[in-house]
């Protein structure tokens, strides 16, 4: 097996790389084209240097800010949003390069290991936000950090490591809140390293006090007096930004996040579907490698033992704990990005695989999600923001009724620098919607909607909204402005007129 191996690739060690620079030059060549409205945000906030300091991921923006200036310093000259994706590829591919110094230390075949690394790059979660301007993968990137030397505090048990590990867990809380969840588990986790002296806890523990000087300094630098510390620090709480009821959706939501974590399962695959049906053939192959890989792996795990039992625990504990708040938080995908790192060091912890399973479960991963996923995301257009806008720009609105208000306004912000002031969701209250227009309409407003009669392409976020009210857009003249081309055929863009239909 190992002579077939060599005669496929001469110098097996450098196959990590080789994946780790094919990782770097796909996320870079294929950014998402579709941004969510938090990218959008995010970039605005760069752009226009305002809320550089957002509690819920401190660091964030300001090192967005700071990547952008750098580029420009040393002559690439882009705007804020593209600069932001290209900082979060390459900070995914250093996970990648992080995670590959875990391996190192718990594997040794190199060709497992490159099937470990390529079933995490090739999951949809990193490569999604690897190609996005979110703010879910550098904190990864120093989590990581903070497992790396937990295993070699695990292995040696110097104290420099355990500090180290302490440490970086605990910073990655400045670009994600939801990553203490990742330094808690690893310490929590000392208790199952043996000959720990009763000092250890302290050595973890006590770097996290990086965590509070960094909100500490930065509450100095807003002028924010000290007893505002835990609304500034808990601000989408204090908020209602974060759901907190518990219900039936908490269970679907995280099944469906779950999966698309590491497969892209969404409404519009069927619309790639009625392109053409050769769409279909990368989806066979690239499922068959998947089940194939699954079933193995699985196969493989109820005859394997475990070959490093801290490193299991350690990382079972945080998968559960980061699993357990996705699930509270309705099963928000973003919470889940991790998942596919962790899932590894899980994996890794048992016995030689062998590397064939690894590697076909990744290939299967990155043929289907680089098809599903990158590729469409990066050359199709799903929304009609652009075109809403440029409309705007040659007959200006004073009203919009949406069915994406929120997200429109993160890319009018971004472009404007400003919020649009009077925007409404399609799927507002009907009695509210019909006192905006009515009032707009006296005012003689101008009033743009896309409302459509359509069924909403089906997704995670559209199970969670309401439909609009279609008796409501009855009692108005809808006059056709604009058509807005997308993956999903035109969105029309009306004016409201108060004539009666």
């Amino acid at each position: 097996m190992q002579s077939t191996q060599s005669n496929l690739f001469p110098w097996p060690k450098l196959l990590p790389f080789v994946v780790m620079a094919g990782f770097l030059m796909l996320y870079t060549t294929l950014p998402n084209q579709n941004p969510t409205a938090d990218a959008y945000a995010y970039a605005a906030s760069v752009r226009w240097e305002t809320d550089l300091w957002k509690p819920h991921h401190l660091l964030y923006n300001a090192t967005g800010w700071a990547f952008t200036k750098l580029l420009s310093t040393i002559g690439f000259h882009t705007s804020a949003l593209p600069s932001m994706q290209l900082l979060n590829s390459i900070f995914a591919v250093a996970s990648l390069w992080v995670l590959f110094r875990i391996l190192k230390r718990i594997q040794s075949n190199p060709w497992v290991i490159t099937g470990f690394l390529l079933v995490a790059g090739a999951s949809f979660g990193p490569m999604r936000y690897a190609t996005e301007n979110e703010t879910y993968l550098i904190p990864i990137f120093f989590s990581l950090l903070g497992s790396l030397f937990w295993v070699k505090y695990s292995q040696h048990q110097s104290t420099s490591h355990l500090l180290l590990s302490g440490f970086w867990a605990a910073f990655a809380c400045l670009f994600h809140q939801i990553h203490f969840f990742w330094w808690l588990g690893l310490g929590l986790s000392l208790v199952w390293v043996p000959r720990a002296k009763p000092w250890t806890w302290f050595w973890y523990f006590v770097p996290a006090l990086v965590v509070p000087l960094g909100y500490g300094l930065v509450m100095g630098h807003l002028g924010i007096p000290f007893g505002q510390t835990l609304q500034f620090v808990f601000q989408d709480f204090y908020k209602a930004s974060v759901q907190t009821t518990i219900s039936g959706q908490n269970f679907l939501m995280t099944g469906i996040s779950l999966v698309r974590t590491f497969m892209e399962v969404h409404g519009r695959l069927y619309f790639l579907f009625l392109q053409h049906w050769l769409w279909l053939v990368p989806g066979l192959m690239a499922f068959a490698l998947i089940v194939w890989g699954v079933l193995t792996m699985v196969a493989r795990i109820r005859k394997s033992i475990v070959v490093q039992p801290l490193v299991l625990k350690s990382h079972v504990l945080v998968l559960l704990l980061q699993l357990l708040f996705a699930w509270y938080a309705v099963g928000n995908a973003e919470f889940m990005v991790m998942f596919p790192f962790l899932v590894v060091l899980v994996l890794a912890s048992f016995q030689e695989w062998r590397p064939k399973t690894g590697i076909a479960l990744g290939l299967g991963l990155l043929l289907w999600n680089t098809t599903y996923g990158l590729v469409p995301n990066h050359f199709h257009r799903y929304t009609n923001h652009a075109c809403l806008y440029q409309t705007m720009q040659k007959k200006p609105a004073q009203v919009l009724l949406l069915q994406d208000k929120t997200h429109f306004n993160a890319y009018y912000h971004y472009k404007t620098g400003q919020p649009f002031p009077m925007a409404y969701e399609t799927w507002d209250r009907p009695a509210r919607l019909d006192s905006v227009i009515s009032q707009a309409i006296a005012q003689n407003q101008i009033i743009y909607t896309d409302y459509s009669t359509d069924a909403p392409v089906f997704s995670r976020a559209r199970l969670l909204l309401n439909s609009p009210s279609d008796a409501l857009f009855k009692k108005y003249m809808l006059l056709e402005v604009a058509s807005c081309p997308t993956l999903f055929g035109d969105k029309k863009l009306f004016r409201v007129t108060v004539t009666s239909r």
